[in-house]
């Protein structure tokens, strides 16, 4: 029964992997590099959301139920739900996941600007997805101002919290003067220094 769950929501974090997926098919990846990538990211979700089951009462577990439909039926506004109540109270992982619902209009209506709100605040909580994420959506411009530099400094933040974010961090690196690549990353020094003061 428990193996018949885990393999439920594996399908479920497949699912949001998907999401990341759409949202990072600009990077220039291929198709099977991005398959592959949200196959990895997938499973570590998986495990990571498997671990904090542990409490029955768990709003994440359940928000991941809600959307997979783990013994229970869909239904994207009650995961919506359950991950603004957590997002509200400062979970990265809900505020992540929040934006990625509001960025394809599952359970909310679909919104640009309050999908990079939410994956801004992730971005803050320092959930290397969401930097990842709010890197992109200031690369092309996607519900908030372009800005290239902010990019360059939250893709920079993504991929040293996660290296397979490093490719695209490079990529962006590439078309950018060498000017704004030195400023995107002290601005990310910066950010470190700022939350390492505990401000």
């Amino acid at each position: 029964m428990r193996e018949k769950q885990t393999e439920r929501f594996i399908y479920a974090m497949v699912a949001l992997a998907f999401i990341l997926l759409l949202a990072g098919s600009g990077c220039g990846k291929s198709k099977a590099q991005a398959q592959a990538e949200a196959n990895a990211k997938a499973k570590a979700l998986a495990a990571e959301a498997e671990a904090m089951r542990a409490d029955p009462e768990d709003k994440l577990g359940q928000a991941y139920d809600h959307y997979s439909g783990n013994g229970t039926p869909i239904d994207y506004e009650r995961a919506a739900l359950l991950f603004r109540q957590l997002a509200e109270e400062g979970h990265a992982v809900a505020q992540f996941s929040l934006g990625a619902m509001f960025q394809n209009g599952q359970g909310v209506p679909q919104n640009y600007m309050e999908a990079v709100k939410w994956y801004q605040k992730s971005a803050m909580g320092n959930h290397p997805d969401g930097q990842y994420l709010l890197g992109l959506a200031l690369k092309e411009g996607s519900g908030v101002p372009r800005d290239r530099i902010e990019a360059f400094k939250w893709l920079q933040l993504a991929a040293e919290g996660n290296k397979k974010y490093i490719e695209a961090r490079d990529e962006l690196a590439l078309l950018l003067p060498a000017e704004m690549v030195a400023e995107g990353k002290r601005r990310a020094e910066e950010h470190h220094q700022y939350h390492s003061a505990g401000k």
